[in-house]
């Protein structure tokens, strides 16, 4: 079972930067989300993690999701830019997948996370998920105790 969600992990992690690059942002106007906890595509959309371990602040976080029962359809991501740990939590601006249109849907979502040392996805240094969050208008809240890892 662990490989299993290991490798499941992997797979959605390559397609959301896949995707990040295929939906990136030009820099032709518009905001997305600044330090500290911003970034994805800005706006409403996002989820909360609380609870984290004081050593990963000033991390970097970047984020996959996807419907556990149709994995192969809806999914959120969030680019790393600017997503960075402070104070033992995180807000992270959601996009749906494929596009840079911001997440504010209500539904189940399985939730992945790759912490890192550095801005361009380098020193990952953590990883971790959870099966079951519930969004209500494009925002939840998760305890990073509430979350598996392989590490």
């Amino acid at each position: 079972m662990k490989n299993v969600l290991k490798s499941f992990g992997i797979i959605v992690f390559v397609a959301v930067i896949g995707f990040s690059m295929v939906a990136c942002d030009d820099n032709s106007g518009g905001g997305s989300g600044g330090g500290g906890g911003g970034g994805g595509g800005g706006g409403s959309g996002g989820i909360t993690i609380m609870n984290i371990p004081s050593e990963y602040n000033g991390k970097y976080v970047t984020v996959a999701g996807t419907n556990p029962e149709n994995p192969y359809g809806l999914g959120v991501y969030a680019n790393i830019t600017g997503n960075r740990i402070s104070n033992g939590r995180i807000t992270i601006h959601l996009s749906n997948m494929g596009t840079i249109n911001a997440y504010s849907g209500s539904d189940t979502l399985s939730i992945y996370i790759v912490l890192y040392n550095n801005s361009d996805q380098t020193g990952e240094v953590a990883e971790r998920w959870w099966t079951a969050v519930a969004f209500s208008r494009g925002n939840a809240t998760v305890s990073w105790d509430e979350g598996g890892s392989w590490y």
